[in-house]
C-alpha cells in the first residue's frame, strides 16, 4: 500500500526560520479548532464549522479526539469517529490538526457523559472503573479537583502502557488510512495539567504534588526545585514515551499546548522529549506585548498560536491582525482560533467572519512566496495595532465570564512595520517602505505584506488599502493568486497616474502583482514567476 510517505509532513527551515512543510511546500497554518463539546457530536453544528472556515479561506482546522471514542474496550479499536473528520476535511480541501484528549486534560478526565454533563468522556471506561489498577492523582493537601477530576497520574506505568498501546494504533491507522496527508500534526493530550483546584486557589501551588504510591516512590526533593517541577518532569517523561511510540510508527509532527503554564515549563518538555516538535501557546488575544506567545518563544520552541479563544473580546477585536502578527512579528508556523460554544463564535458572527476572511484570503493566496521570503530583506509587512475601546468582560483563562468587567483605555492606533529583519512601531497614518529598493507609500490599510524583487512586487492587503508608488516609468497591476509557487493572474487592476505618482486602491482582500517599467525600457513581464 502507498502509505503517503512521499508526502512527508515535517518542520523544516527556510532562511533559518522554522516552517511547516506539507505536500513538499511551505505551509502556514490558518484556521480554527472546534471545541470538543461540539465536535464530538458530529452534527450540523460541526458541519457548519467546517463549511464556515472553508468559506473564510482557512486551510486548516483542528478537531478533538477523545480516547474513549476510539478504544471502546481494551485492545478493541474503532476508527470511524476519527475517519469522519478526515473525510469532512478532505471534501473541503482542508488540512487537519488532531487534538488528542487522553489521560490528562486540564486536570480532568471528564466522566460527565455518564452523569448527564455536557462534556465528552476522555479516558475509556475500563481505566476509570479500575482505580486500583490505573492510578488517579492523590493530592492529600485539603484540596478538591474541579468536576471531571482528578486526572490519571503520569507516574503510573499501567496507564502509560495503555496510552502508548492506544497511540501506536492511532499512528498505524493514520499511516495507512491518510494517504493524502490530510492530517498535518498531532497534539499529544490537551493541556497537561494537575492544578485545576475547585474553590479558592491555594497560595503556593508549587508545593503541591500527587501523593500516590508511584509519585511517593519517585519524588526526590534533592533532584527537583519544587513539587511543581517534579510533576511537570513526570509529564515530560510520560510524553517522551508517547512521542517515541508514535514517531516509531509514523513520522508526523507532534506538539503539546500550554494552558497558561509558567514559561519555564516549556523547555522541560523540549529538553526531555527530543521527538516533540514544539509547544503551542494558548490564549493569544492580541499583538499587545508581552503576551503568551512572546513570553513562551523559548529554547527550541516554535511560535504557534495554538488556541486563540473567540469567546474573548480581545481576540474578536483583533481577528484581522492575529494572522499577520504571528507571521511577521513572531515568525511562527501559524495560528488556530478556538471556536468556543455559541453564540460567541466566528462561525455564527457575520462581522467577525468577515474580518477573519479578509485576513486569511490574502495570506492563503500567497503562502509559498511569503514563507520562502521570510528572513530576507525582500519582505516588508505592516498591520494596525489597536487597543480596545469598548467594555471588556472579565474572563478566566478558558474565556468564560467571571464578572462585569470595566472599560478598557482607548489609545490611538499604532502601526507595526517590518522591513527585512528590522521592525518599528509608528503612529497611525501614512508611511513609506522600501522593499528591494522600491519606494512605496502606504496610505491606508489594516494589514499587508510586500515582497519585491527587481521590477515587480507582490502586495497582500485587506480590503480598502491604498498604495502610492513614485517613479518616472509606467506602473501596471493585476490581481491573482499563487497555486503553490505559480502566479495565476485573474485580471488587471486600475492604476491612477498623476505625474510621477501612481496610486492603487485594493477594493477586496487579495493579492496584487505590481509591475514597474522604468522610463525608456521595454515592458518586463513574467506572469508565472515567483517574485
Amino acid at each position: 500500500m502507498d502509505n503517503g510517505q512521499h508526502l512527508r509532513t515535517a518542520i523544516s527551515r527556510i532562511h533559518g526560520l522554522p516552517v511547516l512543510v506539507a505536500d513538499g511546500d511551505p505551509f502556514f497554518v490558518m484556521g480554527a479548532q472546534c471545541d470538543i463539546w461540539r465536535s464530538t457530536r458530529q452534527d450540523d453544528e460541526t458541519i457548519a464549522f467546517f463549511d464556515a472556515y472553508r468559506d473564510m479561506g482557512a486551510n486548516t482546522v483542528g478537531i478533538g479526539i477523545p480516547w474513549s471514542r476510539i478504544e471502546i474496550a481494551p485492545d478493541r479499536y474503532e476508527f470511524a469517529f476519527m475517519d469522519w473528520f478526515i473525510r469532512q476535511a478532505e471534501l473541503r480541501g482542508l488540512k487537519l490538526f488532531l487534538h488528542l484528549f487522553n489521560s490528562n486534560i486540564c486536570g480532568k478526565v471528564w466522566e460527565s457523559t455518564r452523569s448527564g454533563g455536557r462534556y465528552p468522556q476522555y479516558a475509556p471506561d475500563y481505566l476509570l472503573d479500575a482505580p486500583d489498577t490505573y492510578q488517579r492523582m492523590d493530592l492529600r493537601a485539603g484540596l478538591a479537583y474541579v468536576a471531571g477530576g482528578p486526572p490519571l497520574c503520569p507516574n503510573d506505568p499501567a496507564t502509560l502502557a495503555r496510552e502508548a498501546a492506544y497511540l501506536r494504533e492511532v499512528a498505524l491507522h493514520l499511516r495507512d488510512r491518510d494517504v493524502g496527508r490530510t492530517v498535518l500534526a498531532l497534539q499529544l493530550n490537551n493541556e497537561l495539567y494537575y492544578q485545576q483546584w475547585a474553590g479558592e486557589r491555594p497560595r503556593d501551588e508549587k508545593r503541591i504534588r500527587c501523593h500516590c504510591r508511584h509519585c511517593d516512590a519517585r519524588y526526590d526533593p534533592a533532584r527537583h526545585a519544587d513539587e511543581e517541577e517534579f510533576m511537570f518532569r513526570s509529564f515530560a517523561a510520560y510524553t517522551r514515551v508517547l512521542s517515541d511510540t508514535i514517531r516509531d510508527m509514523y513520522d508526523l509532527p507532534l506538539y503539546l499546548n500550554s494552558p497558561w503554564w509558567d514559561p519555564y515549563i516549556i523547555p522541560l518538555f523540549l529538553q526531555d522529549c527530543p521527538r516533540l516538535d514544539f509547544v503551542g501557546i494558548d490564549g493569544v488575544f492580541s499583538p499587545e506585548e508581552p503576551n503568551m506567545l512572546s513570553k513562551c518563544q523559548l529554547d527550541r520552541n516554535i511560535a504557534f498560536a495554538a488556541e486563540c479563544p473567540t469567546e474573548n473580546d480581545r481576540t474578536r477585536m483583533n481577528l484581522g491582525i492575529l494572522p499577520y502578527y504571528v507571521l511577521l512579528r513572531r515568525q511562527g508556523i501559524g495560528l488556530l482560533l478556538w471556536e468556543a460554544p455559541k453564540p460567541k463564535t466566528v462561525v455564527h458572527d457575520p462581522a467577525a467572519r468577515q474580518r477573519f476572511r479578509e485576513a486569511l484570503i490574502p495570506l492563503r493566496k500567497a503562502m509559498v512566496p511569503i514563507l520562502a521570503t521570510r528572513g530576507t530583506d525582500a519582505l516588508a509587512g505592516w498591520y494596525v495595532r489597536t487597543d480596545m475601546a469598548e467594555p471588556v468582560r472579565e474572563k478566566d483563562v478558558f474565556g468564560h465570564d467571571t464578572g462585569p468587567g470595566s472599560p478598557a483605555p482607548a489609545r490611538s492606533p499604532e502601526l507595526y512595520v517590518r522591513e527585512g529583519a528590522r521592525e518599528r512601531i509608528l503612529p497611525s497614518g501614512p508611511f513609506s517602505v522600501r522593499p528591494a529598493g522600491l519606494d512605496i507609500r502606504i496610505e491606508s490599510g489594516d494589514a499587508g505584506i510586500l515582497l519585491a524583487d527587481g521590477p515587480s512586487c507582490l502586495v497582500l492587503v485587506s480590503a480598502g488599502a491604498t498604495l502610492v508608488l513614485e517613479t518616472d516609468g509606467d506602473v501596471s497591476a493585476e490581481s491573482g493568486e499563487y497555486r503553490k509557487d505559480r502566479w495565476i493572474p485573474s485580471g488587471p487592476v486600475p492604476v491612477r497616474t498623476s505625474g510621477r505618482l501612481h496610486s492603487i486602491v485594493q477594493e477586496e482582500p487579495g493579492v496584487l502583482r505590481i509591475q514597474l517599467q522604468p522610463a525608456g525600457q521595454s515592458p518586463v513581464s513574467s506572469p508565472t514567476d515567483t517574485p
